[in-house]
This record gives structure tokens, sequence and C-alpha cells, in this order.
């Protein structure tokens, strides 16, 4: 189930450029989208929060023998048990997937997903199922040797000094994440709260804790900087003052 889910999320993926193209899954694309654009969008949520409750209900509910889930009470501990793993799923779709009209304080509005699209929608969907399932495998059927190999490992690593492995995980850490920041994100910051404590930083590093006005101020205004009185950010110094630091050295 869990390769299936995957290749049908891999075919979806290659072919999602011709479907949009095709005049017949193209309407349909379209209709799909405006029903969830729609007034219509509490209908859709709840058929959403039933397919997944069924869903993880079908799962539960086989993964006992028949005669076993014929036992009352062994019946409903497998539902009872069941309605966790749903609860968490229908949060999931809230969370990741949330409709217009739905944004209670709780949920990002569905302006922040402005790419948000069917296929979009269903290809992850099948990505998280597909991880379910190969997980759901993997905690059942782990092959035991690999296990004792791993105990064994984790053994030996326990065993060494401590001093050693914090070292190694700070120097690995700090290796991957400057790899990310100069090739990935081109060594600059991409989030306005960093750019606005990066600029901050900046004035720490000329010697001072704020900086004048610039002249034709209306031209400067940023988010999450205060450009009334005098020019800064609005955050505390702390993580200001690490990253004038950084940019001294």
């Amino acid at each position: 189930m869990g390769a299936l889910c995957y290749g049908l999320a891999g075919a979806l993926f290659m072919l999602e450029s011709r479907a949009e193209l095709s005049e017949f899954i193209k309407p349909i694309l379209i209709a799909a989208r405006n029903i969830m654009l729609s007034e219509r969008h509490v209908m859709v949520t709840l058929c959403l929060t039933g397919f997944v409750f069924v869903f993880a209900w079908i799962i539960f509910w086989f993964k006992k023998d028949l005669a076993v889930t014929r036992q009352p009470r062994k019946s409903f501990v497998n539902t009872v048990c069941m309605l966790r793993p749903s609860a968490l799923s229908i949060l999931f779709i809230y969370a990741m997937f949330p409709l217009q009209g739905l944004n209670l304080g709780l949920r990002r509005s569905l302006e922040s997903f402005p790419d948000l699209t069917v296929f979009g929608f269903v290809l992850i969907m099948l990505i998280m199922f597909g991880t379910f399932f190969c997980c759901l495998y993997c905690f059942f059927s782990f092959p035991g040797q690999i296990a004792v190999r791993m105990d064994k490992a984790m053994t030996k690593i326990f065993t060494l000094n401590e001093f050693y492995i914090v070292t190694a995980v700070f120097l690995v850490s700090l290796f991957t994440t400057g790899a990310l920041a100069y090739f990935v994100l081109d060594h600059i910051p991409h989030v306005q709260d960093s750019i606005a404590q990066l600029f901050h930083a900046k004035i720490f590093q000329s010697g001072r804790v704020f900086a004048p006005l610039p002249p034709h101020k209306e031209f400067f205004d940023y988010t999450n900087i205060i450009n009334y009185d005098k020019w800064y950010s609005q955050y505390p110094p702390g993580h200001i003052l690490m990253l004038s630091l950084g940019l001294i050295a």
C-alpha cells in the first residue's frame, strides 16, 4: 500500500503538466477548485474529515484478525485506538490545507497558500498515506537483525566520551547549517524577521544601539523595523548581539 501510494504520487507528479492542459481534465480541476474556494467549503471540509476518519477506521479495524474483532470488548478498544490517528490526520489536513473562511485564529487562511491546487492537495495526501503505511510496516515487521545491530551500535556510541560526542554533533551541525546557508540560501536571510535582526546587528557592528532616521524615511519602511523617531528593529538585543559578533568575525 505504501509503494502504491508513492507510485500514484510519482505518476501524478509526472502527469501534472499534461493533465492541466488536457481539455477533458482541465474543467474538472477548475470545478473542484471553485468548490474549495466557494461558500460550500464547510461541506468539503466535512467530506475530507469523513474520508480520513473512515480510512483510519478501516486500517485499524482490519489490522486484527476477524475472530478477534468480533469480540465486543476488543472491537470497542480498536475503535477507541483508531480515534487518535484519525484526529491527528484531521488536524494535519486543517493545518496544511485550510479552506477559505475557516481562519478562526488557530489556522492560516487560504491566502497563505496562493499556489495551492487540487493536484498539490492529492499529491501530499498520497505521500502522507504512503509514509504512514511504510512506517506501519517498519513498526510491525522491522527485521530483528537490523534492530540488534542498531542496539549494538548505539551501545558503542554511549560508551564513547561525552565531550567527543557533543563536539562531533556541534561540528556536524555547524557545517550542515553553514553549507545550507551558503549554497541554498545564497548567504542572505530570506525571512522578514531575520532581515530585520541582521539590519539591527549591522547597527550594533557600527558601535551604535540605533541608527538615525534616513532622509525621506517614508521610502524605508519595512516589516518589523521601527522607523519613527529612531531606526532599529523591534527585537530584544540578545540574538542581535550574537549576529553582530558574527559580522565582526
